[in-house]
């Protein structure tokens, strides 16, 4: 369920972060690219996550 919250949060900075890559009122744009990477693999991790237990669960049927 943490992990879930999280995702969500971590979709929210990354669309912020992408804005702000987007306008470009930045000389570097590195942290905001690292913020993306970031929550890439959060994202990837909840995923992975949730199909695990759905495959345990419907194994457990």
């Amino acid at each position: 369920m943490g992990l879930g919250v999280l995702t969500v949060f971590s979709l929210f900075v990354s669309a912020l972060a992408l804005t702000d890559i987007y306008h470009n009122n930045e000389p570097s744009l590195n942290h905001e690219w690292n913020m993306v990477r970031v929550n890439f693999l959060i994202t990837i991790l909840f995923a992975g996550f949730a199909m695990f237990t759905l495959y345990k669960f419907y194994k457990n049927q």
